[in-house]
């Protein structure tokens, strides 16, 4: 799949090569990065934690815009449904959308990102037997 930076930036940002984060502020800092979201400065009491401001001014809109991105991109792949379906059986339902949704918890980021990107920039490349999917599969198997 030939993407050039114009093709994914605007819903998320492929060209993140590592993502780490051990807290959850810099989990959110990494979610921002990849999902272009805005975080407008809001009008909030001086005593309200930076994490609450965080949630209270949520970019729901470019979030929905990147997770829309990568199921389209992943929707019809098996070994992402393969994904979809375990992420989606944390929360007892067979909705691959609620499945992709786990896939950017704070658990989950930093395996999906190296499969997904790596994914789209070797797409007959990927398959069930690359360290990164296996990671991702012995994660979600915890």
């Amino acid at each position: 799949m030939d993407l050039s930076r114009n093709d994914a930036l605007p819903y998320y940002n492929i060209f993140v090569e590592n993502i780490k984060y051990d807290t959850n502020i810099e989990y959110r800092a990494c979610l921002q990065t990849l999902c272009n979201l805005r975080f407008p400065e809001g009008d909030f009491p001086e005593d309200i934690p930076p994490e609450y401001r965080n949630e209270m001014s949520y970019d729901i809109d470019n979030m929905t815009l990147a997770l829309d991105f990568v199921y389209k991109k992943t929707k019809t792949h098996p070994l992402f449904q393969k994904l979809y379906s375990l992420g989606a059986a944390k929360f007892f339902t067979d909705d691959d959308t609620v499945g992709l949704a786990i896939m950017f918890s704070f658990d989950y980021l930093k395996y999906f990102h190296p499969c997904f990107t790596y994914f789209l920039k070797n797409p007959d490349e990927f398959n069930e037997n690359i360290d990164i999917y296996k990671n991702l599969l012995e994660e979600l198997a915890k």
